[in-house]
């Protein structure tokens, strides 16, 4: 039986600062957070910045899954809404990136997310589900938090009938998503110097 702190539900608005937490410490040394956030001392605020506009989105435009004590979080997009366009940005704050992390990072954020976007319109222009981010903190990684997680968002899906798209920067994630029946449909930088991306597609 899967201990309560342990089961995967909806994200409560009270549960909001500790997924922001959650998804900054485990995306801490990832490729993407290296190659935006470059300074190691800035990068924790940063991403804090980046996943609270995220959860917000994620709250607005799609389902934000967690387990009962926060140690992992999910943030999807819903179908219709995995265009991040600039009307859903400034919604969620988005566009005030320069003032939070700066004008450089500012640039290397907006630029990629943007090569991403335009990627992921090509890749998949049928409705689906969009996993953004998918973290678990760090010192409870390889307990099975991220995939009772990713199971539930998977479901959610099938039960529409609908694939699911994701993008990794971090090659140790992609046995992982394999496992659970995603497949690559494209892979490569999207932006010069910048990190290696891998887009996974899950049909049903």
């Amino acid at each position: 039986m899967t201990p309560s702190h342990d089961r995967v539900i909806r994200l409560a608005e009270s549960q909001r600062r500790k997924a922001e937490e959650t998804l900054a410490r485990s995306f801490f040394n990832d490729p993407m957070a290296r190659y935006i956030l470059p300074t190691v001392s800035q990068r924790l605020g940063g991403l804090r910045w980046f996943f609270r506009t995220g959860l917000r989105y994620g709250l607005r435009y799609g389902a934000v899954d967690t387990t009962g004590n926060g140690a992992g979080v999910a943030v999807w997009f819903r179908p219709n809404y995995t265009a991040m366009n600039w009307i859903r940005m400034l919604r969620t704050g988005m566009l005030a990136a320069p003032m939070v992390v700066g004008l450089r990072a500012a640039r290397r954020l907006l630029t990629f997310f943007h090569s991403i976007d335009s990627l992921h319109g090509r890749l998949v222009p049928e409705p689906h589900w969009y996993l953004l981010s998918l973290g678990v903190a760090p010192e409870r990684q390889g307990q099975g938090l991220g995939g009772a997680l990713l199971r539930h968002g998977l479901e959610r899906a099938q039960a529409e009938g609908l694939p699911c798209y994701l993008e990794t920067t971090n090659e140790r994630n992609v046995p992982f998503y394999e496992r659970h029946g995603f497949r690559f449909v494209a892979q490569g930088e999207v932006t010069d110097g910048g990190p290696h991306v891998w887009a996974m597609l899950r049909e049903f």
